[in-house]
């Protein structure tokens, strides 16, 4: 019966352990994916009060490895690695929880925030260039136009907020300049534009506060969900290590087989 249950409990540990390695995977690979993204505002990311794409990358590792030492320990039986690995994998979750939690409760206020950051950015010519140059590659590749509107710009409209004349939907995505543009002299040198025509009516800001609270809830479900199987796996150990621990060694067992009496059966003896 001991067998058994430490079977069920072996196998049991042995699952939980790699759900931890996929999500371990997944949250790796989305550490990988968000760094990669080319167009990062370091002046708007800040205000999202959330753990960097770093973070997520070593709790994916993290999660991986103790995943394998506790499959390993589950699966050869080993009470000491089995203990050491609920032990480190307790830590994690603690960890794991603070993180989730505080997302959680600063998600509400990122737009509030945002909105207030986007009004101390005003005006943004007179940024650094390195956030110019950053708004810049943004409108030119989501075709949208300052953070609130084009006017946060004020006279000094980039070239990337301007609309072609063979722009596509030009009548819904575009709204006729109301001044005329003065040169745009971003990064220092002067930059040619039209004196008027059409400029981009969408909003950067709105494009790109959106993406921060996917991000911030990609971050949080991945993290609640993997702390809710460590919870699982780290009871699942504990279990089997309890019945493990309270298992008889193999030489007293043995020695329990050799002092058993045995019995024999004779044949009855005809009357």
């Amino acid at each position: 019966m001991m067998a058994k249950g430490s079977n069920f409990l072996r196998g049991l540990c042995i699952a939980f352990n790699v759900l931890l390695v996929a999500f371990g995977i997944m949250l790796f690979l989305f550490g990988i994916i968000a760094n990669s993204v080319k167009i990062q505002i370091e002046a708007l990311e800040s205000v999202a009060t959330s753990p960097g794409v770093a973070f997520t990358t070593v709790v994916g590792i993290l999660t991986i490895v103790l995943a394998i030492l506790g499959a390993y320990s589950a699966y050869r039986e080993m009470t000491l690695p089995l203990l050491l690995y609920a032990v480190l994998m307790s830590i994690e979750l603690i960890v794991v929880l603070v993180i989730a939690i505080t997302i959680a409760i600063g998600q509400p206020q990122v737009e509030p925030d945002m909105q207030r950051k986007f009004q101390e950015l005003k005006p943004l010519h007179s940024t650094d260039s390195d956030l110019q140059q950053a708004l810049s590659d943004l409108q030119e590749s989501e075709k949208c136009c300052g953070l609130i509107s084009y006017t946060d710009w004020e006279t000094q409209i980039p070239p990337s907020c301007f609309c072609s004349p063979d722009y596509e939907d030009q009548a819904l995505k575009c709204v006729s300049l109301e001044y005329p543009a003065e040169p745009f002299l971003g990064n220092n040198r002067a930059v040619a534009v039209e004196p008027k025509g059409h400029v981009l009516n969408l909003s950067c800001g709105q494009n790109y506060l959106e993406y921060l609270i996917f991000k911030m809830q990609m971050k949080e479900g991945m993290l609640f969900t993997s702390a809710t199987i460590m919870v699982a796996a780290i009871v699942a150990s504990l279990f089997l290590w309890h019945k493990l621990h309270k298992r008889p060694p193999a030489s007293v067992m043995l020695q329990n087989d050799s002092n058993r009496v045995k019995y024999e059966l004779r044949p009855q003896e005809p009357l």
